[in-house]
C-alpha cells in the first residue's frame, strides 16, 4: 500500500504514521464524507491468528460506544482479501508515554482513572472483557476544542468477548502484559470483568506514586511477584483521601477473584467520593502535588533497583505481552515473547499527531448511529465466511 490508494472504494490513505510487526497503521480520508480516519491494516502475509486479533477488534469496538473508547466506524477488506479497520484517528500520546516524561499531579491522576474506569464500565456492560489495561493502551487525545485531553482506551485486540470463544490457547497458556496481568490470566484460568479491575488497580497504583507496582529485572520476576509476591500497600498521600485513595488499590488488586470490588461502577464511586474531597479550597495543593520521580533523586543512579531495571528490559525489548505457562502453584516462567498489539500496530507519537495550527481536524458531531454495531458484526461474519 502507498499514500493516495484507495480501500473499499472510499478510504484513501494519506500518509503511514505506524509500523509493527502486524502492520501498520495510517492516517486515511473517506472521500465521500470527509471525514480523517485512522486505518489499521495488516501485511499481505498476515498469520490466521492476526487476522483473528483484528477482527476482535473490529467486534469489540462495534458494541462499545463511549466517549472515552476509541470509535471503530467500519470494517473491510482490501483487493487481495486482506481485513482493514477504519477508526477515530487520534492526535495526542499514550499516557505511558506522558508519564514517562513526568509522573501526573494527583488531580489528573484521578481524572484520568476517573475516565478509564468510565470507559471499563462501558466495556463490561456489552460484554467485553479488555484484558490488556496499561498505560500503552490508554492515549491522551487532543480534542480541537478540550482544554485537557480526552482518555481513549483503544487496542481490544486480545479481548474477551461473551458471545465468542476467547483467543485461542494451549492448556494453561495464556497472553496479558506482565506487569497488570492478573494471576487468573497467568495461570490460564477463566477471566471476567474482574480481570480488568485488578489490572485497574495496578495502573491506580503506578499513576498515584509514581512506580510500577510490579516490576522487576525480567519478565519471569515480574509474574513471579504477580503471582506469589508481596503486594505493595499505598502510602499516604494526605489523611483526608488515604482511606478511600487505599481502597482503591487494596479492593482491586486481590488475588482471590471473590474479593475484588465486583464492578466498574464500585470503583468509580470511590474515585468521585475523593474527587469531590480534592475539589474543596483546602485541598488545591495537594491536587496538584506530584508524586516524585526517579529523574527527581540526587546524584547519578549506579544500581539498578527493580523498577530502573524493569523500565530498561521493557524499553529495550519492547515486549509487553508474554505467552506464558504454569502449572497451579509453581513459579511462573515467561514460555515465550510475543510483542504487544500496541509494537504491532503502535499508536503515532505525539510528533506524528500533531495538527498544524492553522488546521486544526474536523470533529463529527454526536454519538455512533445504533445500527453501527450491528454493521460491523456484519461486515465481520462476512469477512469469516
Amino acid at each position: 500500500m502507498k499514500a493516495g490508494s484507495i480501500l473499499d472504494g472510499k478510504y484513501e490513505l494519506v500518509r503511514r504514521i505506524g509500523d509493527g510487526r502486524m502492520g501498520a497503521l495510517w492516517e486515511g480520508r473517506n472521500i465521500r464524507t470527509e471525514r480523517e480516519v485512522a486505518v489499521k491494516l495488516l501485511l499481505a502475509s498476515g498469520r490466521d491468528e492476526d487476522k483473528q486479533r483484528l477482527l476482535r477488534e473490529a467486534r469489540a469496538g462495534g458494541r462499545i460506544r463511549h466517549p472515552n473508547v476509541l470509535d471503530v466506524y467500519d470494517v473491510a477488506e482490501t483487493e487481495t482479501g486482506s481485513p482493514f479497520i477504519v477508526m477515530e484517528l487520534l492526535r495526542g500520546e499514550t499516557l505511558a508515554q506522558r508519564i514517562e516524561r513526568q509522573p501526573l499531579p494527583l488531580g489528573e491522576a484521578l481524572r484520568v482513572l476517573r475516565d478509564v474506569a468510565r470507559g471499563i464500565g462501558a466495556a463490561h456492560k456489552v460484554g467485553v472483557v479488555h484484558r490488556d489495561l496499561q498505560p500503552k493502551n490508554i492515549f491522551l487525545h487532543d480534542e480541537a476544542d478540550a482544554r485537557v485531553p480526552t482518555v481513549k482506551l483503544v487496542e481490544f485486540s486480545i479481548s474477551r468477548i461473551d458471545t465468542e470463544a476467547t483467543l485461542a490457547v494451549k492448556g494453561a497458556t495464556t497472553i496479558g502484559s506482565p506487569g497488570y496481568i492478573a494471576p487468573e490470566q497467568a495461570y490460564g484460568k477463566h477471566v471476567d470483568a474482574r480481570t480488568d479491575i485488578w489490572a485497574f488497580g495496578v495502573l491506580a497504583f503506578e499513576l498515584l506514586t509514581g512506580t510500577p507496582l510490579f516490576d522487576g529485572a525480567s519478565i519471569g520476576e515480574i509474574i513471579h511477584q504477580v503471582t506469589t509476591g508481596a503486594i505493595s500497600e499505598l502510602p499516604p498521600i494526605a489523611p483526608e483521601i488515604d482511606a478511600d485513595l487505599s481502597l482503591i488499590v487494596s479492593r482491586c488488586v486481590v488475588r482471590d477473584i471473590d474479593q475484588r470490588l465486583g464492578t466498574m461502577l464500585d470503583v468509580l464511586t470511590i474515585i468521585e467520593r475523593v474527587q469531590d474531597r480534592l475539589s474543596q479550597p483546602d485541598m488545591i495543593a495537594i491536587a496538584t502535588r506530584r508524586p516524585a520521580s526517579p529523574a527527581d533523586e540526587d546524584g547519578p543512579t549506579t544500581v539498578l533497583n527493580g523498577t530502573t531495571a524493569g523500565r530498561a528490559v521493557a524499553k529495550a525489548t519492547r515486549v509487553s505481552i508474554t505467552e506464558i505457562k504454569v502449572e497451579p502453584g509453581a513459579v511462573p516462567a515467561p514460555r515465550a515473547l510475543m510483542p504487544s498489539d500496541s509494537d504491532e500496530h503502535p499508536i503515532p507519537t505525539r510528533h506524528y499527531h500533531r495538527p498544524q495550527m492553522d488546521s486544526a481536524p474536523t470533529r463529527v458531531a454526536g454519538a455512533p448511529q445504533p445500527s453501527q454495531a450491528m454493521a460491523i458484526q456484519q461486515a465481520v461474519a462476512r469477512i469469516l465466511g
